[in-house]
């Protein structure tokens, strides 16, 4: 007959590998975790620059609607519960917007699905990071002359972006 002498793990032993995961695990977590808010900004100025494309992309589909030497803007404001799309030349943003300007609105509109007068969860749903879920507007700058430019919110949380 065989002896067997198999008696596995004490519980001491079982107790001290348990105890260095959780050490591991706890260092491990504190490295991470900033790396993981970094990398939801990251996808939040991303979504800031599809925007931004889709404004130069209604820029160009208006183009001939359009005063070639106007500089104009497309801004999207989260005003209360809800979302408010306006656009128009950004040298008296106080005019109201002319039916070129409504058009350019409208083609944004369709080109991010950001609707005017929408909940305006559907912001803070594309949104991945704290600070994105806080922003309360983005305005696309559409000079004549120049790249387009977009400010985001009060421009302290997420860096200007250009179209290079």
């Amino acid at each position: 007959m065989k002896k067997l002498n198999n008696k596995g793990f004490s519980l001491v032993e079982l107790i001290i590998v348990i105890a260095i995961m959780a050490i591991l695990i706890g260092v491990v977590g504190t490295q991470v975790i900033p790396y993981l808010e970094n990398s939801r900004k990251a996808k939040d100025n991303q979504v800031f620059s599809s925007w931004n494309t889709a404004g130069m992309s209604a820029y160009t589909t208006c183009a001939g609607s359009l005063d070639g030497a106007t500089n104009y803007f497309i801004k999207v404001v989260q005003s209360g519960d809800n979302i408010l799309l306006t656009s128009g030349d950004y040298s008296d943003e106080d005019t109201l917007a002319d039916d070129a300007d409504n058009k350019l609105k409208d083609v944004f509109s369709s080109l991010t699905g950001l609707v005017n007068n929408a909940s305006a969860t559907n912001i803070t749903k594309s949104m991945a990071s704290k600070d994105g879920k806080t922003i309360k507007q983005f305005i696309v700058y559409i000079p004549a002359d120049a790249p387009i430019f977009s400010v985001i919110g009060d421009g302290t949380k997420f860096d200007t972006i250009e179209n290079k």
